[in-house]
């Protein structure tokens, strides 16, 4: 168990003051630095009849010098795509508390199916299968497996989806710009997101029909959505919680300078928390959390219990 993990873990132990607990390990998830966006544009900004031509059209394809669609992994199309309109404040509000409601929503589900998020995880980055025909077809079949497991777990998130969500808050015009936005964004990136699930499963393009009489082209159109709205869901778990692991990592470093922790200090609560985990980093048990407070109050010397124990009340109850 890695220090992040130990703050993690620390960190939710203040929420036996409140029953309030979230805990994991960050370090394996390895998900794409969050970026954040340029303010959005309202239409309440001063805009020329030139700039509103332009605005009117608005687009998320963007190229690099060679000539090639970038991707985007930071975000999801469909918040680069609704991001990129210019929205009146209102509407614009809406789109923020959805979004700030999707976001926790997904932190919850990460936390509660994190073993299944690691395997798929581990799966995709494994690339194409390898081995005997028959180690390959048994690879590609677990990864269905998981992938249907991550399917059914993650359905409250989309279903139904998250574009369909945003565009029911916005006016039936800006809704039909918002879908052709992400439909451009698809139509352009198409062949990247085709070869890069060839790489990923090891399947040719394949010709004729399949065993159920359904084209292979249909087929392969099928599939690619799927393994593609599963990975974006992904990256956006990923990204979720890296910034739940890094609010609940400085507030580990503040609890530990707010009691004015020695490094011996620092180094036994460390230890303790280790301990605490017992091997499962997701959420602590009330016992395991209970046993954890105990043994870092243990550790501080008489001043420091009096600030550990304030600061751990502030911290449950909000009041700081």
């Amino acid at each position: 168990m890695n220090r992040t993990l130990s703050a993690v873990i620390l960190t939710g132990v203040s929420g036996a003051f409140s029953g309030v607990v979230l805990a994991d390990d960050s370090a394996a998830l390895g998900g794409p630095k969050v970026v954040e966006a340029a303010a959005p544009a309202t239409k309440s900004d001063a805009m020329s009849p030139a700039g509103e031509a332009m605005q009117a059209r608005p687009t998320i394809v963007q190229r690099n010098f060679s000539g090639d669609v970038e991707l985007i992994e930071d975000q999801r199309v469909e918040v680069a795509a609704v991001r990129a309109m210019t929205l009146d404040e209102g509407t614009r509000a809406k789109v923020d508390a959805l979004l700030a409601e999707r976001a926790a929503a997904v932190t919850t589900t990460t936390l509660d199916n994190y073993e299944l998020f690691i395997k798929l995880q581990g799966a995709f980055q494994a690339g194409a299968p390898t081995g005997t025909p028959e180690e390959r077809r048994a690879q590609r079949r677990q990864t269905r497996e998981l992938m249907q497991q991550m399917a059914e777990a993650v359905a409250p998130l989309t279903k139904p989806t998250l574009l369909d969500r945003l565009a029911g808050v916005l006016s039936t015009e800006e809704a039909a710009t918002l879908r052709a936005m992400v439909q451009e964004y698809n139509e352009a990136t198409k062949d990247v997101r085709e070869a890069r699930r060839k790489a990923a499963t090891g399947e040719g393009e394949g010709e004729g029909m399949t065993a159920r009489g359904v084209p292979q082209a249909a087929r392969r159109e099928a599939v690619m959505q799927h393994v593609e709205e599963l990975r974006a869901m992904m990256r956006e778990m990923a990204r979720s919680f890296g910034a739940f692991v890094a609010e609940r990592q400085e507030r580990m470093e503040a609890l530990l300078v707010e009691v004015s922790a020695t490094p011996e200090q620092r180094s036994k609560i460390d230890a303790i928390v280790r301990r605490g985990g017992d091997g499962e980093a997701l959420r602590l048990t009330e016992e395991n959390r209970s046993r954890i407070i105990r043994e870092v109050y243990a550790v501080l010397d008489t001043e420091q219990r009096k600030r550990f124990v304030e600061a751990m009340r502030e911290r449950a109850t909000g009041e700081k």
